[in-house]
């Protein structure tokens, strides 16, 4: 029918209930319980152009095409493969149906949906092969959604009912999964945009995050203050470690190329964390190893008093990236700056101090270029300060005696075998 019709199929001694349907290609074919089949060729087809519109049964029941691919879905689980077409199909599920997969397609996405007639979503267990999704359900059944997760969605059904109500969009289908998947110690997301939602109870896992053209991806400590969350970056991880010693790792989370970033961080009291916060909240937490280790990215270093003392060091910074340390209650007048070695070390009043790895190395391949102070005085090149006279009596390059005077003295040996 070049302009569609109303054609009808009548089976005028079968009943629905005696016929089975499978298909072939684009072809259905109705099985007769006497063993005859009758096969309509291109019924599937997407422009309907040889498709029957009415199939009609002995006991008055009525199909329209619709209905006529329900039942194809419906028979086709029996051989463990159920696959759709292009038009929008509704897949139901009911106990005892037994295991299968179903192959959706949509060249230009569609509204498919999948019912579980008899079971609520407390019921399902959600896990990942590939970008296949599998159901599992209370009953040990399996129904696996192929290339569900695929990035161009054309495979994906787009609506998941249970028999409480409950209805989810493949957004939530999504966070169902990566919380499921925590219980075997790996939650593997998309390349869509994932919220990761951990929980007091969840335990330790890994969460590795894809994204090929960088999205939106959040990490949300849902009963979990930024004071319960120490941060450090082992490679390039991240580690959480919540108040109770579970950990939670984003695997390759500092990437250069930033696929496996997760770009968001959220905590209960409405501390929320971008890329660089999270940088600094790691560059903070470390602190109090007396090791601060910054990143290949830009860090503001922050000191409180009553912070501690401990060094910093870094590995290159990539190109635009520059470091900084920011004194947030000292000002410039309650620091000195002297030299060790290479390293430049910045003294408090309080007596803390702050040592900066290499900072004065001929050709050091890190830096902290820039060093704020409370009262708004800015070193733009600690490199370019002359080291602050401390007093100290020192030696020389050989071997010295260095002696006091009869006040107190700083004694600085310097190269040699002093005495």
């Amino acid at each position: 029918d070049y302009n569609r019709g109303n054609d009808k199929v009548t089976f005028t001694d079968v009943n629905a209930t005696d016929v089975v349907l499978s298909r072939i290609h684009n072809d259905v074919i109705f099985t007769l319980p006497s063993g005859e089949t009758i096969t309509l060729i291109h019924q599937l087809n997407t422009d309907t152009r040889n498709s029957l519109e009415s199939f009609e049964f002995a006991d008055g029941e009525i199909w329209n095409q619709a209905q006529m691919r329900n039942r194809l879905m419906h028979d086709m689980k029996a051989t463990g493969e159920v696959i759709g077409t292009e038009n929008d199909e509704f897949y139901t599920h009911a106990a005892g149906d037994g295991s299968y997969s179903i192959t959706d397609y949509d060249y230009h996405r569609g509204a498919d949906r999948l019912t579980f007639s008899d079971l609520n979503e407390t019921d399902v267990t959600l896990s990942r092969d590939g970008n296949s999704v599998v159901f599992e359900t209370s009953g040990g059944e399996q129904i696996t959604l192929n290339s569900q997760l695929d990035g161009d969605s054309r495979r994906s059904i787009e609506t998941f009912e249970f028999a409480n109500g409950t209805t989810w969009d493949q957004a939530d289908l999504r966070s169902r999964l990566m919380d499921d998947m925590k219980a075997g110690g790996a939650v593997i997301g998309t390349e869509f945009d994932e919220r990761y939602v951990h929980r007091a109870a969840d335990g330790s896992y890994t969460i590795t995050d894809y994204d090929y053209h960088r999205g939106d991806d959040v990490l949300v400590f849902a009963d979990h203050a930024r004071s319960q969350v120490s941060a450090k970056r082992d490679g390039a991880n991240a580690v959480f470690t919540v108040a109770g010693g579970a950990t939670v790792t984003i695997l390759g989370q500092f990437n250069t190329d930033l696929r496996n970033s997760v770009e968001s961080i959220e905590f209960d009291d409405g501390t929320i964390w971008d890329f660089n916060a999270l940088l600094n909240g790691i560059a903070h937490d470390m602190k109090a190893t007396g090791s601060v280790v910054g990143s290949v990215w830009s860090e503001t270093f922050r000191h409180t008093l009553g912070d501690g003392s401990y060094s910093i060091t870094g590995p290159q910074n990539l190109s635009g990236h520059a470091d900084r340390l920011i004194f947030t209650d000292a000002t410039s007048d309650q620091a000195i700056v002297t030299q060790d070695g290479n390293n430049a070390v910045i003294s408090l009043s309080n007596g803390e101090t702050i040592t900066l790895i290499g900072q004065f190395a001929e050709n050091p391949a890190w830096t902290v270029p820039t060093v704020e102070f409370a009262d708004g005085v800015i070193f733009n090149d600690l490199r370019e300060l002359e080291p602050v006279d401390d007093g100290a009596i020192e030696g020389g390059d050989a071997t010295d005696v260095v002696s006091g005077s009869g006040g107190s003295d700083i004694l600085r040996g310097l190269a040699g075998n002093d005495v």
